[in-house]
Formats: structure tokens, C-alpha cells, sequence
């Protein structure tokens, strides 16, 4: 799994791509924790190029959803398709992390937000598909 980071004005965001299986994103996660701060609670990680999502890699992302709720902040999910929608939608993930179409959606959202709240129906791309059909 490769992944890019950039910072905005209250938190860091991760471009990830490959694969979410264990023992590919150690350096992801010491890189997420490390950008954690009192300044900066929160996290968006963009999915979108993510084509396989193992048991590691949905417990990678529960465990920044705890570290960033202990911050203050939040974690939220942008671009998630495919089998990987598929998959945190089935363990129900998208109850508590609320998930964007976009990075850009994800960012206005966390730059507008005064700490974390719990999800009131994520969008995903598999609803916004639905409706619109």
C-alpha cells in the first residue's frame, strides 16, 4: 500500500492506494498517529484508489477512529468504492465514520466541524448511485 499525506489548517489527509492487507500499512499508521496533535485532531483518509481491504486493514482504521476520537477529533473516509464500500458497509463501519464522495467534501466538513459527532447517514457512492437511478 502506498499513500500520500498533506496537511490542512485542522488536520492531515492520507491518499492511499493498493491494498489494505496486513502487514502493508505500518508505516501509514505510525504516520497518522505522528500527525495527531491538539492543533490538528483531524484525519481524512481517501479510498478511492484502495482495491482490497483485509480484516487488518478495517482494524487500521478502527483503530485511528479510537485515537482520533481520544484526540478530540475526528476520522472520516473519502472516494471509498467497490469492494472496499462493500466490506465497511457489511461490518457496519459507516455508522460511526461518517464517509465522503470526495477528499474535497471530507475537508470542507472537517474544516467546518468544532470537534467529532457521530455519523447522521453517511453519503457513499453506492447510495448517491441509488438515488440518482
Amino acid at each position: 500500500m502506498d499513500f500520500e499525506k498533506f496537511e490542512f489548517e485542522k488536520g492531515t489527509a492520507f491518499i492511499l492506494s493498493g491494498s489494505m492487507e496486513v502487514g502493508r500499512f505500518d508505516r501509514f499508521l505510525h504516520e497518522a498517529r505522528a500527525a495527531l496533535s491538539p492543533e490538528s485532531p483531524f484525519l481524512l483518509c481517501d479510498l478511492e484508489n484502495v482495491d482490497f481491504l483485509d480484516s487488518s486493514g478495517i482494524s487500521a482504521l478502527i483503530e485511528l477512529f479510537k485515537i482520533t476520537k481520544l484526540s478530540g477529533g475526528e476520522l472520516v473516509l473519502a472516494g471509498v468504492r467497490d469492494y472496499p464500500l462493500q466490506i465497511l458497509k457489511t461490518v457496519r463501519l459507516d455508522q460511526y465514520i461518517k464517509f465522503f464522495e470526495t477528499r474535497q467534501e471530507g475537508v470542507k466538513y472537517l474544516l467546518s466541524s468544532n470537534g467529532s459527532s457521530p455519523p447522521t447517514n453517511p453519503q457513499t457512492t453506492e447510495e448517491s448511485s441509488a438515488q440518482t437511478s
